[in-house]
């Protein structure tokens, strides 16, 4: 017993150092992964941020060539005005635009200013077109010719540094003027964004596509996974990172994990011990409880002694004293944590807060100013007015300093409010930023914010220029100044400066104001730049200093855990100890009760002999539940078992481990009702023997309810034939017997044919009828051990199994089409439906049911194709054709995407004149895998697919866009004909296209026609007059489409409101031999005629239907004959043509 003690323990410490290891293991993972996913967002949004920095930088060189032309356009010879007017415009970009080292103009490629000038004099009279430099040959060749961007690699400046030269051809009159360029100083634009900050935590390393590194450790493109490209106007940048810190943070917090894991599996298990302790205990009360009872009241000395309590033990408290303190080292870790990240979330809520509330006001004043430039140039307000008007607001705005009128020379005439700042009238912008925005927003004609910049009183500041045009006349500025400390003490809310020190640097982090000591640490500050100044001014927030150590707080409180620990220690083990002797105490007294208690139970309770089966014991629930009114006290159990072989299992299990829980086993009663019981039982010891306690619950109401889900779960309410699951199911219990025999089985996958249509003419309540009828026919044709089942739908199952189905398979097949093809009577109509078989044979097939299902619904797809009411053994063809269907399914999916759908124009000429008067517009596909598809393949499959309405929208639209055009012209056709298929009105977004495309394009109702076939007017009859009327009521053209061979009746064509029929070729192909074919299609027009409908025929094919159709004076003709389907052009020439040779006769203008 000791032994199986010593080897229990140690499985279970095992276990539990398993546990401690795998919970343990995944967390690291965890924390590593969210690591790397941090690294990885910042990653992108430094790329995000080179991306917008190179797109800025990039778009100087096009806003200094766009200068050029300008000037051009006043002065083609490009005089000295217009060169010193470009060269002040370069000197505001340069000033304007960090890291930029110069620009350079080379008319005629010849380089004729550079701004600035120091330090680039060597360059001036450079021919950028001589070979002896292939590279800046070979650039400048390839911006001229491709009149784009080109870009250098990035190299060592002669000045020092590095840099990237930009180069954009100009040209006027679309002849080559010359060649701009702009030189970017690499690094100091890199750390305007932010990319090479300090604080930046990584590591990183820049190479071109060359693979040259240019930047950066190159051992980081080899080692780390953290890499991304930028792309450049020719070329690309690679960037690669790698994580400056390195894993501590994330180690240490997994080693306070592993720690509170442990200090948990510690708890655990001395809760367990705990609980084997009293369960120990319980189990002797329990044999006590049954001595008690079955002896009256006397207990034999040997089970007494054996619940004495045992001695208290020092294991328990010490577990739980070492777990508690583990749990509190850990708790007060993951709680700083979590307080660290929470106020790093509030940190960084808080600045985006602020830069918003600033963004908001700037963007507010500058709307403000505009507006009264707008005001001052239109004389709308005075120059004293606008003092008064702007005091105002200045006093509303305290963050606005004051708010300055110059005039054309830029010199200050108003200023508001007046009296602080009335100095500085008279005086012309002169400081170094002032000047440069001032001239720039003249120069630009938009409001330009300088950098922040030290005003003469001391304190920083910034300030935009708005400038005042009229009528392209410029007339003067006016600039907004801003203080940074009142800016930041008014528009920063106050409980954020009394929570953080407020700072502003400029772009290269050089300070400029602070409201108190920065914290230094990264993890209580954070920066973030203003956006209206181009990221030169950027805002910080740093947490202030707490006054008592942290470090102390903690400490203290690990102390106090500790204490508590301690304290609680000793009472769990004074508690244990008290327990126990309450039990030995109690013990006696609590057995009294137990007879009344078992027999109030509500469940039935018996005791009983194990080997004889005699009962001892049974409650009133259990006499209820057995007996027919006899006393089942030495009675048999095994009167009530339904069978006996049930009950040696059970007593088998119950020998084996002396406790059997919740045994489900039919038990009979004394009146021979069946019952569904659960039996709960264990052995327990007496004073002379063994004994059976067994509890017993009806389980007969609830195993009738499962058994009632089971046959939903698993059969079709409809036919009661096997579902989907269970049909499958019983496939794969066949496929794997056949597997152990060797023998073959054969898949049916069955479908009816025309079941739609039953459903759509009939109801449902008859498709339903219709199901049950077939399935009673099905089975009467299949017998056991065979299988028929639904997959639901109109789609049917059989699996055959049994040899001789398998060797009659076809001949089955044959006899399931003969009974389904039978008329069935619903609502006293004859209804006929057939019905298309696959078949697939296991194993040569398929081995499994996924692959054999899948033959035999190809199969059974082909049977469909080959024209139904048939069946088709499966082929290694059939899946290849469904692989070829599914290929160009998916090809179709992108066609739109991709531009490959275009549209060809079949011409319609008027039967009396000849000219072109309509065009129908068909959708061609030319698939860039597949090549041209025909319009009989991916038409239905687009219907088939959902992507007709898609398609039918895209063809709508523009076929209105191309007749919009030939409206234009004077031969050009008056209206285009458009397909539209049933999908379409089903959908009834067909209205709102038409309305769109003829609202988009501005075209008139009536040169727009709507081909419908004679298949969509029997389906959802209601529902299409009403599609049909509204349509009508619009202005558009119907017509019906192949009339003649479809459903279609004179009630229909009466009903909706058509204006063409267009006869199917098939008739015209037999005029005007056939004389069935002549009249009927004499007859068609005579009835077109009476319901006052145009007749278009199309499918002419030679000049003798042509001569027919004309002398029978129908309306409108197409075919191959008049033209094939045309591209626009080509259309648009057959056009010309037919109005050239208009006067010619019908027939011999077509001769040719």
């Amino acid at each position: 017993m000791f032994f199986n003690k010593k080897v229990v323990s140690i499985f279970i410490l095992c276990f539990t150092v398993i546990i401690w290891n795998q919970i343990t293991h995944w967390y690291d993972d965890y924390l590593f992964d969210n690591h790397h996913a941090s690294s990885e967002k910042e990653l992108n949004q430094q790329v995000s941020n080179l991306n917008e920095l190179i797109s800025q930088r990039f778009h100087l060189v096009h806003s200094l060539a766009t200068a050029i032309e300008a000037e051009l356009d006043i002065d083609s010879d490009f005089g000295q005005p217009s060169k010193q007017r470009v060269h002040n415009f370069m000197s505001a970009l340069y000033k304007s635009n960090e890291g930029i080292r110069a620009f350079s103009i080379a008319p005629n490629c010849i380089v004729s200013d550079i701004f600035p000038l120091d330090a680039n004099t060597n360059a001036i009279g450079h021919n950028l077109l001589e070979p002896t430099d292939q590279v800046v040959f070979a650039a400048v060749n390839q911006a001229i010719e491709t009149r784009k961007v080109t870009n250098s690699a990035p190299y060592q400046l002669r000045q020092g540094g590095l840099g990237v030269v930009a180069r954009l051809p100009v040209f006027h009159k679309n002849e080559l003027w010359g060649v701009v360029a702009v030189v970017i100083d690499v690094i100091p634009s890199l750390k305007t964004i932010g990319l090479l900050h300090e604080n930046s935590r990584l590591n990183i390393a820049l190479r071109g596509d060359s693979g040259e590194v240019f930047y950066g450790d190159p051992v980081l493109f080899s080692r780390s996974a953290m890499t991304r490209k930028v792309d450049l106007p020719n070329g690309y940048w690679e960037i690669a990172t790698e994580y400056k810190k390195s894993f501590g943070e994330v180690k240490k917090h997994s080693s306070m994990f592993q720690m509170f894991v442990g200090a948990f599996l510690l708890l655990f298990l001395g809760a367990t011990y705990a609980f084997y302790h009293h369960f120990k205990m319980s189990k002797s009360s329990e044999r006590l409880l049954l001595e008690f009872g079955l002896t009256k009241g006397k207990l034999s000395s040997g089970l007494i002694d054996s619940i004495k309590p045992a001695k208290p033990t020092l294991l328990l408290p010490a577990l739980a004293t070492i777990a508690i303190v583990m749990a509190c080292i850990a708790l007060i870790y993951f709680v700083q944590s979590h307080n660290q990240q929470s106020a790093n979330n509030t940190l960084n809520q808080n600045i985006s807060a602020v830069i918003n509330d600033i963004e908001n006001q700037l963007d507010s004043n500058k709307a403000y100013l505009e507006i009264l430039a707008v005001e001052l140039a239109e004389k709308r307000i005075s120059e004293e007015g606008f003092v008064s008007k702007v005091t105002q607001y200045s006093l509303d705005h305290p963050s606005l300093i004051n708010v300055t009128l110059s005039d054309e020379n830029f010199v200050i005439k108003h200023t508001a409010p007046y009296e602080p700042n009335k100095h500085v009238i008279g005086l012309t912008l002169s400081l170094p930023e002032p000047k440069r925005a001032s001239r720039l927003a003249k120069n630009t004609k938009r409001t330009i914010f300088t950098k922040p910049f030290r005003v003469i009183q001391g304190d920083a500041a910034f300030e935009f220029y708005v400038p005042i045009f009229k009528n392209d006349e410029f007339i003067g500025t006016l600039g907004a100044v801003y203080s940074l400390p009142k800016l930041i003490s008014h528009l920063v809310p106050t409980h954020i400066q009394s929570k953080y020190t407020v700072s502003v640097q400029d772009g290269l982090a050089q300070p400029l104001y602070s409201s108190g000591v920065m914290n230094r640490s990264n993890r209580d500050s954070v920066r973030a730049p203003l956006p209206s100044l181009d990221n030169y001014l950027w805002i910080s927030l740093s947490s202030k200093q707490q006054n008592f150590a942290k470090g102390i707080q903690s400490i203290i409180l690990i102390l106090s855990l500790f204490i508590i620990s301690i304290i609680f220690s000793f009472w769990l083990q004074y508690r244990e100890s008290n327990r126990v002797w309450r039990t030995g105490k109690s013990l006696i007294e609590s057995q009294a009760h137990f007879h009344s208690i078992v027999s109030s139970a509500p469940i039935a309770v018996i005791i009983s002999q194990p080997q004889s089966g005699i009962i001892l014991y049974a409650n009133s629930r259990a006499e209820e539940l057995l007996s027919s009114g006899e006393d089942l006290v030495k009675r048999c159990v095994t009167d009530f078992y339904a069978d006996l072989k049930e009950r040696a299992l059970f007593l088998d299990l119950l020998n084996q481990e002396s406790r059997v829980d919740n045994f489900e086993i039919k038990l009979r009663n004394d009146s021979g009702r069946f019952l569904w019981c659960s039996l709960s039982s264990k052995i327990v010891e007496f004073a002379e023997g063994e004994g059976v306690i067994t509890s017993i619950t009806n389980l007969t109401q609830q195993r009738n309810y499962q058994d009632q889900l089971y046959q939903k779960a698993n059969f079709d309410d409809l036919t009661g034939l096997p579902n989907r699951s269970m049909a499958f199911e019983r496939l794969t219990t066949a496929i794997n017997k056949a597997k152990q025999t060797r023998d073959s089985i054969v898949l049916m996958l069955l479908d009816l044919d025309d079941f739609k249509k039953v459903n759509d003419s009939f109801g449902h309540n008859a498709g339903d009828e219709l199901l049950k009828q077939i399935s009673h026919r099905i089975k009467s044709v299949i017998s056991a051990p065979d299988i028929v089942g639904r997959l639901g739908g109109d789609e049917f199952v059989i699996i055959l199994s049994s040899p001789e189905s398998v060797k009659n398979a076809e001949k089955l097949a044959k006899q399931v089409i003969n009974v389904c093809s039978k008329t069935i009577l619903l609502q006293h109509y004859e209804v006929v439906v057939g019905c298309s078989i696959g078949l697939a044979r296991f194993p040569s097939d398929g081995i499994d049911y996924e692959s054999l299902t899948k033959n035999a619904d190809a199969a059974m797809y082909e049977s469909k194709l080959s024209g139904r009411n048939s069946y088709k053994l499966y082929s290694t063809t059939m899946s290849l054709a469904i692989e070829e269907r599914l290929t160009m399914e998916n090809e179709l999916r992108y066609a739109l995407r991709r531009d490959e759908l275009y549209i060809v124009y079949q011409p319609i000429i008027s039967g009396f004149s000849g000219r072109v008067i309509g065009a129908e517009a068909l959708l061609r596909w030319d698939s860039e895998k597949l090549g041209e598809v025909s319009p009989e393949q991916f038409i239905p499959l687009a219907e088939s697919i959902g992507l007709i309405n898609l398609f039918g929208e895209w063809v709508l639209d523009q076929a209105c866009g191309q007749v919009k055009q030939w409206l234009k012209i004077e031969n050009g056709p008056e209206y285009v004909s458009v397909n539209v298929s049933s999908k379409q009105l089903r959908s009834q977004a067909i209205i709102d296209d038409v309305r769109l495309a003829l609202t988009l394009h501005q075209l008139p109702p009536s040169a727009l026609e709507l081909e419908l076939t004679e298949s969509t007017l029997i389906e959802h009859t209601k529902e299409n007059q009403q599609t049909f009327d509204i349509l009508h009521n619009i202005g558009v053209r119907l017509a019906v489409d192949d009339f003649g061979i479809g459903y279609s009746s004179l009630s229909y064509l009466r009903r909706f409101s058509f204006d063409t029929l267009k006869i199917d070729r098939s008739f015209i192909s037999d005029i005007p031999h056939e004389s069935d074919a002549t009249q009927l299609v004499e007859a068609i027009q005579s009835m077109a005629k009476s319901l006052d409908m145009k007749i278009v025929a199309e499918g002419v094919e030679n000049r003798h239907q042509l001569n027919f159709l004309q002398q029978n004076h129908c309306y409108a003709i197409q075919g191959f004959f008049i033209s094939e389907p045309l591209t626009e052009l080509k259309f648009m020439t057959f056009c010309n043509e037919r109005l050239k040779r208009n006067h010619v006769f019908l027939s011999d203008s077509l001769d040719a």
